[in-house]
């Protein structure tokens, strides 16, 4: 499943994730790959488990969004507003956070291999 542009589709993906984590039937992972929503405004977005790998999510709003063992791999998070945000068990392995706000982010037990974090903000950041 994709992200479209609407904030009408958006939410009922990310409704329709949260009923797949909750093992609903009706409910799908959101698959994203390749996706583009750079600037997308994803704020305490409920996330886990998603594949987001190789998605273009430069300066996306991602505040507060609880991205606990989600597939990152490769994704352009540049200049993405992150602060508060749960990483845990995340796979960041090559993803681009240059410039991204990461304060206050647990990234314990994240996959950081060849993670750019060049001017990133870490206040506060949990590894």
């Amino acid at each position: 499943m994709f992200f479209a542009t609407t904030t009408e589709t958006l939410a009922e993906t990310l409704r329709l994730h949260k009923l797949w984590l909750e093992d609903d039937p009706r409910g799908r992972q959101v698959v994203a790959h390749q996706g583009a929503f750079g600037g997308g405004q994803l704020g305490n977005a409920m996330l886990v488990g998603a594949d987001l790998s190789r998605a273009d999510l430069s300066y996306a709003n991602l505040r507060d969004a609880d991205l606990r063992d989600a597939n990152l791999s490769g994704a352009d998070l540049h200049g993405a507003e992150l602060s508060g945000a749960n990483l845990f068990r995340a796979d960041l392995s090559y993803a681009n956070l240059t410039g991204a706000n990461l304060s206050y982010v647990n990234m314990i037990d994240a996959n950081l291999s060849g993670v750019i974090l060049d001017g990133a903000e870490l206040k506060n950041t949990r590894f």
